[in-house]
């Protein structure tokens, strides 16, 4: 890839959205930090915080947060090789994890006013791996612990405090690997877990500890992404017809009802995050983004001129975020306002 159009791509650009009604039309700004050469944006919080990760020249990956005025700021725990940010939280703290000097990974805390905390969740930790944060600071993920019976990973909640509680899905003989992956106020976890990595299914965790266990039907691979303070859960699933392996979005509803979709003429999608309206983001194969309502209705979008877009977050106030390739290929982050 070359940095031949960074200029052009970090300009703010206003865009009307042909697909939707003119009474209706969404803005589009585009973005870049300094040095990306591919950014990705994974959270945005209800006051339009926007926090992400980017890789630059040298194959090195940042984090980076970009404040509402749009100033972006970079940053990297201390001896970090390589950072990866997965959530922010509405007080503006977040969370991720990095690769350190030894080519470990650890887990990190970034506050609004740029103090970085680092933690491993626990002493025998071979890797912590962050996935998510709520409103009180508690953080969810997974870390690598010890092999036993064909599993490493074990899911963990690091309440604010610093205390960690680890817990595995015991639905099998082989103790599954457990990786929560997002964490609601109520202290509920949405996850996945998986035996001898070739099925995987979804599971929820209340915040008493009681672990429920779902997949979608017909389903060969159940990831979940996301859930919501209404405890909505959205992902992806793969189903299998011969040497065919198809994407599809679902949602499992507080009640464990599980509807599986794809929008209008998509043949298949990935469904990636739900606000607390019960919108859910996400991508079609055919490289557009698209959202849903609580209702049902879909609207199917891709920055005009741009090449393939994708949805990664959703706030309450409907600001989406994603990431886009240019006709060059080059990736730059967006922020879609209604």
């Amino acid at each position: 890839m070359t940095g031949t159009s960074f200029a052009a791509a970090a300009a703010v650009i206003a865009l009307c959205l042909s697909e939707m009604p003119a009474n209706a039309a969404p803005t589009y700004t585009s973005f870049d930090p300094s040095g990306s050469i591919a950014t990705y944006p994974t959270s945005i919080n209800k006051a339009g915080v926007i926090a992400g990760y980017y890789e630059d020249s040298g194959d090195v990956y940042h984090g980076f947060v970009r404040a509402t005025d749009g100033t972006i700021t970079s940053f990297d725990p201390p001896g970090s090789t390589g950072t990866t940010v997965t959530g922010i939280n509405r007080a503006g703290t977040i969370v991720g994890y990095y690769v350190d000097s030894d080519r470990s990974y650890e887990g990190f805390e970034r506050t609004a006013d740029g103090t970085i905390a680092t933690f491993a969740a626990n002493k025998k930790a071979a890797g912590t791996f962050a996935d998510g944060i709520n409103a009180d600071g508690s953080v969810v993920g997974s870390w690598e612990g010890p092999w036993k019976n064909g599993s490493t990973e074990i899911g963990f909640v690091r309440a604010a405090n610093g205390q960690v509680q680890s817990f595995r899905v015991e639905t099998h003989p082989h103790d599954p690997a457990t990786v929560g992956q997002s964490i609601n106020d109520a202290g509920a976890v949405a996850g996945s877990y998986s035996v001898w990595y070739y099925h995987s299914d979804g599971f929820t965790r209340a915040s008493d500890g009681t672990i429920s266990t779902f997949e979608a039907a017909g389903s060969s691979w159940t990831q979940t992404k996301c859930i919501n303070n209404d405890g909505i859960i959205v992902g992806t699933y793969f189903d299998v017809d011969g040497d065919i392996v198809t994407e599809h979005s679902f949602q499992r509803g507080s009640d464990g009802t599980i509807t599986q979709f794809d929008p209008p003429g998509a043949s298949g999608s990935s469904a990636s995050c739900v606000n607390d309206k019960g919108t859910i983001v996400g991508n079609t194969d055919d490289g557009k983004g698209y959202l849903r309502t609580a209702s049902g209705k879909f609207t199917e979008f891709r920055l005009p001129a741009q090449g393939r877009t994708f949805a990664t977050g959703i706030n309450d106030k409907k600001a989406i975020i994603g990431y886009y390739l240019d006709k060059s290929d080059i990736q730059h982050g967006f922020v879609r306002t209604p």
